[in-house]
């Protein structure tokens, strides 16, 4: 060290003359090369502690996790042992605390919406830059008395930006005097872009999860049956519906072909409407009464073409209309069973008309039909039995309390399956 304080490089070469010793020195100024050395350090330390920043907050995208790990890592670097984070609160413009370290129950009450611009989180907001302030320096003088009530003496807003956006702050906040170099606000300046692109990603991130979580609830609301398949018929997706009235687990179905896992058949089932929506290209629908599900559905099918404009799968709904269908048909058997009593036929071919309109609604290898005779005074059954006519008999000496109850000829009294 030269005595003007700077580092100097000194070499002495020995050199000898006779008998006697002598010494030259040649004295390099090194400041310059010192001062790059402490630099390249600073720079490499600044480094190293946005690689560990960066890897320790991209650990995850769960937002609840981000936020805690940034603020810690945040209180470290400055050595400031209170802090809160900041995030913009959708749609309102005001900055909510998040997330904070060492706050008093009360005091995170206190402050816990900013508006822009209001206190070291609005002003680094704002401003877009770190700012670092004692307590005497205070932005805001309404919250300066909650400051200083809990002893605070330094203070450091962070912004939090992406994209050169700011989506927060990070506040920090000492009891004791602290002196925060350049190349420290730098770091600051930094850090919070660091840990703004971070949580813009957990932000979208929570976004995207939400709005999946909202998706699969509405398709597990869907009664309907609801399946999307790709183009080789392997079942991709499927609701709560689909999963019941299949009888089968997801593990069970994703991921296997339809009519291999529900019809054991080696190729698609004919006038499929999926194959025909992946043959048109364009939405089919129809109606088809499935063995396999024992009823009667409805199916509409939708192409799912991508960026690309290819056709990458298929969505199927179905829905059961195996109910409608036998509330119609019942009520076309009524109407035709009116017109057939209020025909002009003779009795056994009223019978038979009556028989084949009511086995459409009545699953029955046997049926009674029970007739009356005029005045109730006796009646007459015809009994079939897999559409063949067995027996037919003429009751007479009917109960004659009973009989004044039925005065319409012609009229049903019983009918029963056994």
């Amino acid at each position: 060290m030269a005595p003007n304080g700077l580092p100097h490089d000194c070499q002495y070469p020995q050199r000898r003359r006779g008998g006697d010793h002598w010494i030259r020195g040649i004295i390099k100024d090194i400041s310059f090369r010192k001062n790059a050395e402490k630099e390249l350090v600073q720079k490499t330390e600044q480094l190293q502690t946005l690689y560990d920043l960066s890897v320790l907050i991209n650990q995850t995208l769960d937002l609840k996790e981000v936020l805690p790990i940034a603020l810690d890592r945040a209180n470290q670097l400055t050595r400031f042992e209170m802090g809160g984070i900041y995030l913009f609160k959708e749609g309102e413009g005001v900055l909510e605390l998040r997330h904070d370290r060492g706050y008093p129950a009360d005091f995170a009450e206190k402050v816990g919406v900013l508006k822009l611009g209001e206190g070291m989180a609005g002003q680094a907001a704002l401003l877009k830059q770190p700012i670092v302030r004692s307590i005497h320096e205070y932005p805001s003088s309404q919250l300066l008395p909650f400051l200083k009530e809990i002893g605070i003496q330094s203070l450091v807003g962070i912004p939090l930006l992406a994209k050169g956006k700011a989506i927060g702050a990070i506040s920090l906040s000492s009891r004791s005097l602290h002196y925060i170099t350049e190349r420290e606000i730098h770091l600051l300046e930094s850090i919070g872009i660091q840990i703004g692109l971070a949580l813009e990603n957990a932000i979208l991130f929570s976004a995207v999860a939400k709005a999946k979580s909202e998706w699969e609830t509405t398709f597990d609301a869907v009664t309907d049956l609801i399946t999307i398949r790709d183009r080789s018929y392997r079942i991709l997706r499927a609701n709560k519906a689909a999963f019941n009235r299949f009888g089968l687990k997801p593990s069970e179905l994703i991921g296997n072909r339809c009519y291999e896992l529900l019809l054991h058949r080696e190729s698609p089932c004919e006038d499929c409407y999926v194959s025909e929506t992946l043959k048109r290209r364009r939405p089919v629908s129809g109606e088809r009464e499935s063995q396999y599900l024992d009823g009667v559905f409805q199916y509409f099918t939708f192409p799912v073409i991508d960026e690309a404009g290819e056709m990458i799968a298929v969505v199927d709904l179905a829905r059961d209309i195996t109910e409608h269908k036998r509330l119609e048909v019942e009520k076309e058997v009524v109407n035709n069973l009116n017109k057939i009593l209020a025909s002009n036929l003779d009795v056994r071919k009223v019978i038979k008309a009556i028989h084949a309109e009511l086995k459409r609604v009545l699953e029955s290898d046997r049926m009674t039909i029970t007739l009356l005779e005029g005045q109730g005074i006796g009646f007459r059954y015809l009994l079939w039995k897999k559409k063949k006519l067995l027996r037919r008999r003429w009751m007479r000496k009917f109960n004659q309390r009973t009989g004044p109850l039925f005065q319409r000829s012609w009229r049903q009294v019983n009918r029963f399956l056994s």
